[in-house]
């Protein structure tokens, strides 16, 4: 799984992600198959981490990755959207917000 998740973040090299009904997903250096689902979170969450880091103020509520990939000009052609619901969080609010979502909730498990 290391392996895999090395390989996936590397989405500049690896552009499976954007259609992998068509390209299918890479291959492993030993010539074995990704897990399809480890490769398309790992894609896709490094895909939001830069949109992220590129929108520290949000992108506005209800505006989720895929949308967001449409506006930068990446061209994503899966039906399968897999990624963290952190991260859509992140696009829609801000990092302070998130910041204190993130506050919020350890202080509900500590009591």
């Amino acid at each position: 799984m290391i392996e895999d998740i090395q390989i996936a973040a590397q989405i500049d090299k690896y552009q499976h992600w954007k259609s992998p009904q068509k390209y299918r997903y890479p291959k492993r250096p030993d010539g074995s198959s990704f897990a399809g689902n480890t490769y398309e979170r790992v894609a896709l969450a490094t895909i939001g981490l830069r949109i992220v880091v590129d929108n520290p103020v949000g992108i506005g509520v209800a505006r989720v990755l895929p949308y967001q990939m449409d506006q930068v000009g990446i061209d994503y052609k899966s039906a399968v959207y897999t990624n963290s619901a952190w991260i859509d969080l992140a696009l829609n609010f801000e990092w302070p917000s998130m910041l204190y979502l993130l506050l919020l909730y350890l202080l509900i498990c500590a009591k």
